[in-house]
């Protein structure tokens, strides 16, 4: 899954794993092409274009994303654009137990569309600037779409006139813009990079029916514009030829809530001549009582010179985002989600191809007070998922 976050189930917490900025999986896809870490510094000095294609399914719901990133390098600087093609199909079912009159069985299908820009300009031998920018429109994960829908169906039932007036269709989208720098302050050995980044998302509201007098308006819309500032620190340091060790603190506030600090710590590590060992683990907290942690490694075999077997393990658990059980609520109840891949990475003299396939498996807290209404969104799933990505060297 490249640098994607495990937890596919509740992407919409923003629990950074890897997601930092706009289109950030790109990199990872990179990086699992070339076989270097995620997050990594390293680039390359020719031209380079990289297309990446994600499947993941289960029994009523099905996820593709597609992604394709030019990169080049001239003297002083080094560019990137990227493009991602993302779709949501489900079968959207209403629990019946709490929405009985209103809800119906229903087929989703959204489409999302990104783009993202990348300017480096190398300002001296150790130091480059990083400039980067990007927009998107559409949902920005399935959940959104399931939720969407609900109060969909609540408040503009195509079977029934719009009671209580006040629902407006949802346009999710939004942009982003970060600034930074790289510093390589140990040669070839230590670096340092560094971004201030803002993002404004435009989302899909939930609602709720105002019943205190006077009521002008009886349908409350909830915000729908969220505004993050984020700042990230990233160090990496190489320890004599077999270990390289990347560490990432990033700190993330989001409108309406309260601050969120992330770690992830990866470790490369080579035993021997033909074998390549990738951990990592990371952990992130919010008041005022969410916490997140989550681990796993990647094991590589150089079988020849032209193929690589890889094998991938991760684990993932929180506390879930419901504050109140008592009040209606889309907040996602505590996760434990956990999965595996195997894969092989064949390369030639510009061209590499990686191909892995596995299950991934959540298993969701029950959902409880008048939330249940989300409990078919919140259900345990048994995932496939599959991945290609193919990259290429002028």
């Amino acid at each position: 899954m490249g640098s994607r976050s495990w937890r596919r189930e509740g992407q919409g917490r923003s629990v950074v794993v890897a997601v930092l900025l706009g289109l950030s999986w790109l990199p990872g896809v990179h990086a699992a092409v070339e076989g270097g870490p995620p997050g990594g510094f390293a680039g390359p000095s020719v031209p380079r274009f990289e297309a990446d294609s994600e499947i993941s399914w289960s029994s009523d719901i099905f996820l593709s994303e597609n992604g394709a990133r030019f990169e080049h390098e001239v003297p002083g600087l080094r560019w990137e654009v990227a493009l991602a093609y993302s779709s949501y199909s489900e079968d959207y079912e209403p629990y019946r137990p709490f929405d009985r009159l209103l809800g119906f069985a229903e087929r989703l299908h959204e489409d999302r569309f990104a783009g993202q820009a990348t300017l480096q300009p190398k300002l001296a031998e150790s130091f480059t600037l990083i400039l980067s920018g990007g927009a998107y429109e559409g949902f920005q994960d399935y959940r959104r779409v399931w939720i969407d829908n609900y109060y969909r169906q609540q408040y503009n039932n195509p079977n029934l006139p719009p009671i209580p007036p006040g629902y407006t269709e949802a346009d999710p989208k939004g942009w982003n813009v970060a600034a930074g720098f790289r510093w390589e302050y140990l040669p070839a050995t230590g670096f340092l990079e560094a971004r201030a980044g803002y993002n404004m998302d435009v989302v899909a509201p939930g609602y709720v029916v105002d019943t205190i007098p006077p009521i002008p308006v009886p349908l409350v819309r909830g915000e729908d514009r969220l505004h993050t500032p984020s700042l990230k620190l990233a160090f990496e340091n190489v320890l004599r030829s077999r270990w390289r060790v990347l560490n990432e603190v990033q700190l993330r506030d989001t409108t309406e809530r309260e601050l969120r600090v992330s770690w992830q710590g990866s470790l490369n590590f080579a035993p021997a001549e033909r074998w390549v060992l990738r951990s990592y683990a990371g952990y992130t907290a919010e008041d005022p009582k969410f916490e997140a942690w989550w681990l796993g490694t990647t094991l590589e075999f150089e079988l020849s010179s032209r193929c690589t077997l890889v094998t991938d393990l991760h684990y993932y658990h929180d506390t879930g985002e419901v504050l109140d059980p008592l009040v209606l609520t889309s907040a996602a109840p505590g996760l434990e989600s956990y999965g595996a891949s195997v894969g092989a990475r064949f390369s030639w003299s510009r061209v590499a191809l990686k191909l892995s396939v596995g299950p991934y498996f959540t298993d969701y807290e029950q959902v409880t007070g008048s939330s249940r209404v989300f409990t078919n969104l919140y259900k345990d799933r048994n995932w496939g998922l599959a991945q290609a990505v193919f990259s290429v060297s002028f």
